[in-house]
């Protein structure tokens, strides 16, 4: 969403700009007081929340969990949630309570079979949405009473929520829904949404951090004009990529947005299945564990988490974590003397071989370079190769592993030079607070194309189906043909609007509804080939009239209102001139569905 959009008054009555990174693993935020004659790219004093309940002290991040009762209210959240889950063992049958974790990676996706073991629930179940409404509450509450003690009041605070650039519409439109359960307002502006990768890139051009590749690089300026990177936002569950060029006034959108599901709840995940499991007995007595002592398999997991970003490419030792009580006592004979004899009679601490680290490791790592891989390529084939290598700046707490550091630098030598900031884990919160005082982003590229189902003249000789055609006062028009507004892969500058003139395909049609689609196609033809997707209705509403609510008829008005069982066509622009214009930015989403 870009500053322009936003109304007049909005730096005037919300001067305070709210970042919140909701992470998988992690969440963080921090706030920044936007003056009316600051100028743009101007470097902020950010606020950054350093004292979450529960936490250990100066952390700029509290664990994206929840722990709730059996009639869901909240118990505890962040590190708070976990102690307090470890010391009762949420989770388990008698417990009582329930944990939840990994609500990023579950919103609006079915189930992921590889990430099952990283989310708690426990014998319960819930929709991912309201444990994110329940969590950013929480979170949201904190940074309200935060800047009240700086003398501003809630109604003064413009909220920006990231989220991965591999989200669908709908599944921004859940964080939306979650974030106004969570108390953030309505009002338009209110609320406004950053892609990852995006807001890391304003954290880099305007932070005035000048990252250097090694101990004696050179320093790279990402803000010099023509100076173009790549980002690489190396979360929990995802890995977001994109690229931009600098252009002096701010920044365009040159590469393909992409990325992957394989961030390090993957790497966690492997980790499990590769070493947890075979120790433990094999995958039935692991569920057993799980489902006995979710705290204690919770905590060998954490300890994993720990020391897994000091691993390198090179390291060659065993690892030695320590085993939770509940899980040592607990372990059948048989289990237990095929540990000992693996671990050469270690039975109190698990012991992970080098090997067994590095395949871990293999289980995800390549997945980032190829994606990575994939974006150099993009860019390379549309805007040439320079003549010295590319940048690509690493952020998200994925980025602090020297593991994933190495992999790619040497991967990608010659080619381009890998640049992280000095703390990779907050520059997208940095930067969400950046995108709201003052987005950067002068022109984004289009992911996918987007467009309405119109009635063309029906022609043989163009290829129209025949199933598709239909007489309308006594002339054959062909209806389901896919009209787009912008095409996939398009770099459209961030202040367009597209509009165009659409007329009724009968002379007694007295109700007009625009069904709009995308597609992954750059020149789909009709809104029924498979690479289109539903997305939702516009109607106009008539003053005085709720979304919803049936509005009155009265001639010459054509109101936008129907439903998808009584559909009414829309001409192709080719009518006679003085015929009545219908303009899509002046109507309003009337449902959604899932695409």
């Amino acid at each position: 969403m870009s500053s322009q959009n936003l109304p007049p008054a909005l730096c005037l009555t919300r001067p305070v700009r709210l970042g919140i990174d909701v992470g998988t693993y992690s969440t963080g935020y921090g706030w920044a007081i936007l003056k009316p004659d600051s100028a743009p790219g101007t470097r902020r004093e950010i606020s950054l929340k350093r004292s979450w309940p529960g936490a250990p002290p100066d952390a700029v991040k509290t664990l994206t969990r929840l722990l709730l009762n059996t009639d869901g209210s909240v118990v505890a959240f962040g590190y708070d949630a976990q102690r307090k889950g470890e010391s009762r063992n949420a989770g388990g049958k008698n417990s009582g309570l329930r944990l939840v974790e990994a609500i990023k990676v579950r919103l609006g996706r079915a189930p992921d079979p590889a990430l099952h073991n990283t989310i708690t629930l426990g014998q319960y179940t819930d929709l991912p949405e309201r444990s994110l409404a329940l969590f950013l509450t929480q979170v949201y509450q904190h940074a309200v009473a935060d800047i009240a003690r700086a003398g501003y009041n809630e109604e003064q605070i413009q909220v920006c929520i990231t989220v991965p650039a591999v989200f669908t519409d709908h599944q921004k439109q859940l964080v939306r829904h979650a974030a106004y359960a969570a108390g953030i307002s309505r009002e338009k502006g209110a609320l406004i949404l950053a892609l990852e990768p995006e807001a890391a890139a304003q954290y880099a051009l305007t932070s005035g951090v000048r990252i250097g590749s090694g101990i004696d690089a050179v320093p790279v300026d990402l803000a010099a004009p023509g100076t173009r990177f790549i980002v690489v936002d190396c979360g929990g569950g995802t890995i977001d990529i994109t690229a931009y060029r600098c252009d002096g006034d701010g920044i365009t959108e040159i590469g393909k947005v992409g990325g992957g599901w394989c961030g390090g709840a993957y790497l966690n995940a492997a980790f499990e299945n590769l070493v947890l499991k075979p120790h433990f007995g094999g995958d039935n007595m692991y569920e057993k564990l799980r489902e006995r002592f979710p705290a204690a398999v919770r905590s060998m997991r954490d300890a994993w988490e720990q020391v897994k970003r000091d691993i390198t490419v090179d390291h060659n030792e065993s690892l030695y974590l320590q085993i939770p009580a509940d899980i040592a006592v607990n372990l059948t004979p048989r289990v237990k003397k095929r540990l000992k004899d693996r671990q050469d009679g270690q039975a109190t601490q698990l012991i992970v071989t080098a090997a067994e680290v590095h395949a871990v490791f293999a289980a995800v790592i390549p997945q980032v370079v190829d994606l990575v891989d994939q974006q150099l390529a993009v860019v390379v084939e549309e805007f040439g190769a320079l003549e010295t290598p590319e940048n690509v700046l690493l952020v998200g707490g994925f980025a602090e592993s020297a593991y994933l550091r190495r992999s790619l630098t040497d991967h990608f030598a010659g080619r381009a030079k890998i640049l992280t900031p000095p703390d990779p884990s907050i520059a997208v919160v940095a930067g969400a607070v950046h995108f709201a005082c003052e987005p950067e982003t002068r022109a984004r590229r289009v992911r996918f194309s987007y467009g309405i189902e119109i009635a063309k003249d029906f022609d043989e000789n163009a290829g129209h189906p025949e199933a598709y055609k239909k007489v309308v006062d006594g002339k054959a028009m062909c209806f389901n043909v896919f009209r787009p507004h912008a095409r996939a892969g398009d770099i459209i500058p961030t202040t367009h609007e597209a509009t165009a003139r659409y007329w009724p395909t009968s002379s007694k049609q007295d109700r007009i509804q625009f069904d709009v689609y995308r597609s992954t196609d750059r020149n789909p033809e009709y809104v029924t080939d498979p690479t289109c997707h539903y997305i939702g209705s516009l109607r106009r509403l008539e003053p005085g009239h709720r979304l919803g609510q049936k509005p009155p008829w009265r001639r010459g008005a054509f109101p936008l209102w129907g439903n998808r069982d009584r559909r009414v066509g829309l001409c192709h622009p080719n009518r006679p001139a003085g015929a009545r214009r219908v303009r899509l930015r002046q109507t309003r989403i009337s449902r959604r569905v899932i695409p």
